[in-house]
């Protein structure tokens, strides 16, 4: 209902967020969704969430076609048609509802497949509760969370923003593992990680490009590095890595065959070994600039400095 106009009173756009008479309030400004949203780019593409055969958690979701509007329940397994490029949907725990955990396990776990080409964009804490973005990112992520919930969708182009500033064991393992068509990784702010967190997450995203322009956890986990943006040829600037404190196979293979992959910035002096950066550079390009601190070890190799490259200390 239209009461931008009452009782002779014009309201200026985008001045008011509600109205009330009497009391009561009978126009409210619709907020745009802040939450996890597909786009498509094509016509006749396609969502649908999945689950393993082995049970994961049992959630309930609902979809908005009217961005936030009014909401639908969502069975699980169901396309979401998109029929024409433009068309969009978004999906979250129902109003006055909220989901614990998504996963228990690698075989016990909810992911997405496309067709067409779709972006997503909006943040994936919807998933939890659509009750606030405060609310939703409050939520505690369990571990393998979203392990795989985006691996092998060849029709995504975007990726959902990520601003959980805790993470869990394997929550983002190989979360976008093989999506061939994806060019941007999302921030990723967490400063408190968890063993094998972002463990294969980009592995074999081979037009990813862009980078966070950090990793800005300052300790690292067991593996929470490893392999996370293995054979991504298109990637020529890694994020500037924060950590003062390796953890055991933390960064091992993290950046093998990014063939294309030119500058590299890190912050420990933690002298070098293959508990930490086995393979983490095989294949990188020939050469290129790493920016690190005077302290660190002067070792070239590809678990280390990759031969070839020129040391900038910072």
């Amino acid at each position: 209902m239209d009461f931008s106009h009452v009782k002779g009173i014009t309201i200026p756009e985008g001045s008011v967020k509600q109205l009330s008479i009497g009391g009561a309030v009978v126009w409210k400004k619709h907020q745009p969704f802040w939450g996890l949203k597909f786009t498509a780019n094509s016509a006749n593409s396609s969502v649908t969430l999945n689950k393993t055969v082995q049970a994961p958690p049992e959630i309930s979701l609902s979809i908005s076609r009217d961005d936030g509007e009014t909401w639908s329940p969502y069975s699980i397994g169901t396309a979401i048609n998109l029929w024409s490029a433009g068309s969009n949907v978004c999906i979250g725990a129902p109003p006055g509802t909220a989901n614990a955990s998504l996963a228990t396990g690698t075989t016990a776990r909810y992911y997405f497949s496309m067709t067409g080409s779709v972006a997503a964009s909006g943040s994936v804490m919807s998933l939890y509760t659509i009750a606030s973005e405060a609310a939703a990112n409050a939520t505690a992520l369990t571990s393998y969370d979203m392990y795989g919930l985006f691996q092998n969708c060849t029709a995504l182009t975007s990726a959902p923003s990520l601003p959980a500033m805790t993470l869990a064991s394997y929550c983002y393992h190989s979360m976008f593992y093989g999506c061939t068509n994806l060019t941007a990784a999302p921030d990723l702010p967490a400063t408190t990680l968890a063993t094998s967190c972002y463990y294969s997450m980009f592995t074999g995203c081979t037009v990813l490009a862009t980078a966070p322009a950090e990793l800005p956890a300052k300790t690292l986990t067991q593996n929470c590095y490893r392999g996370m943006f293995q054979n991504c040829p298109a990637l020529q600037k890694a994020p500037a890595i924060k950590a003062t404190t390796l953890g055991q196979r933390s960064c091992n293979s993290m950046f093998n065959g990014c063939t294309n992959l030119n500058w590299i910035e890190v912050r420990w002096t933690t002298a070098w070994s293959n508990n930490y950066t086995s393979a983490w550079v095989t294949g990188v390009a020939a050469t290129g600039t790493f920016r690190c601190p005077s302290g660190l070890p002067d070792t070239y190799g590809t678990g280390a400095i990759p031969t070839g490259w020129t040391r900038t200390n910072i």
